[in-house]
Formats: structure tokens, sequence, C-alpha cells
């Protein structure tokens, strides 16, 4: 098991395995229930890097704000449609979300969902844009791996609480939200 890790994250992915493998990462979790979000979207098909998703977060951002949804307290997020260790990396799927009252609808600009709340389990991190697929691989294989939880059907959300371009470092501070079942049920 360890070799086939090791040649899909470190071989394949060219993540560093190393740094993945954290045990106090374990504490650093929480569980909690989401209520189902509904949410204006504009969804990417591109590789899941700063590269490619900023723009549509931007794109996102300039459509949301003239409509008070910024200082109306909605929560921007992103939701990870695919998984990249399978999917080839033009075809990942990313959507780039703004909550939003019933009174919003779709137009040329945005669509509009709900997304399925629930469970989740909830890591809060500062991380570069271009880490969020190490950071990710490190809650699945320190925490998942270790818990009593299995991840369900969901998707799973990334909540995004700052601007990088005004942090200090250009870092993201955000909840990475993996949707989670009971392992025996």
């Amino acid at each position: 098991m360890d070799a086939f890790l090791y040649d899909i994250y470190f071989n394949k992915r060219q993540l560093p395995i190393d740094k993945i493998l954290d045990k106090q990462f374990v504490r650093e979790v929480r569980i909690d229930n989401l209520p189902d979000l509904r949410v204006a979207y504009i969804r990417c098909r591109e590789p899941y890097n700063k590269k490619a998703i900023d723009p549509v977060s931007r794109q996102l951002m300039q459509w949301a704000n003239p409509r008070g949804l910024i200082e109306n307290g909605s929560i921007f997020l992103g939701v990870i449609r695919s998984n990249p260790g399978i999917t080839p990396d033009d075809k990942l799927i990313y959507d780039a979300c703004i909550t939003v009252p019933e009174s919003i609808k779709a137009d040329k600009w945005v669509d509009v969902q709900v997304l399925p709340g629930g469970k989740f389990a909830f890591h809060c991190c500062e991380i570069d844009a271009d880490n969020a697929e190490e950071v990710w691989m490190s809650f699945i294989l320190n925490w998942l791996a270790s818990s009593d939880y299995q991840p369900d059907d969901r998707p799973p959300y990334q909540i995004y609480y700052n601007d990088p371009d005004t942090h200090p470092l250009k870092h993201n501070i955000l909840d990475l939200c993996l949707p989670i079942k009971p392992l025996y049920e």
C-alpha cells in the first residue's frame, strides 16, 4: 500500500509524500453539520491551481460585489467536483461559488445551484493556493484514514475567509470541508 501511495502522490502527482504524512494533523479537525447552501457559481474546467481558479473567482466577485452579496455576509466557497488522482488535468471541474438568497436567479454570468449540506470534517488552514492538493492529501491520509468516518458522495468544499491579494504572504485562509459518514453503519 505504501508503494502504491508513493507512486500516485509522489511520482504521478509530484506531491512531497514526506510533507503530507503528519500525525499532528489529526488534532486540527472538527466535525460539524452544514445546511444546504444556495449558491451562484461559475464553473472552471482546468487544472486545480491558482492560475486557473483565480480568474474565475475574480469574475464571480466582480459579479457579486455590485449586488451587495459580499457585504451581506455571503460565504465564498469552491466546490471540488473531480478527483485529481484519477481525472486528467484538462477534465477537472471546480465551481467558484457564493451563497445567495432566493431572489438571485441565474443569468448570463452565473448559474445557481443548491449544494447539499450534512456532516463534514473541517480543517482550517492557511495555505498558498498552489499547495491545496498537498493539504487535502494530508487531511485525507492523516485524519480520514485514522478516523471512524469515510467520505460520502457529496463533493468536498473549500470555504474561503479572506482575499489572498490582501494577505502579506498571498495565502488563502480557508476551511477544507470533507463530506463524511460513519465508517460502520
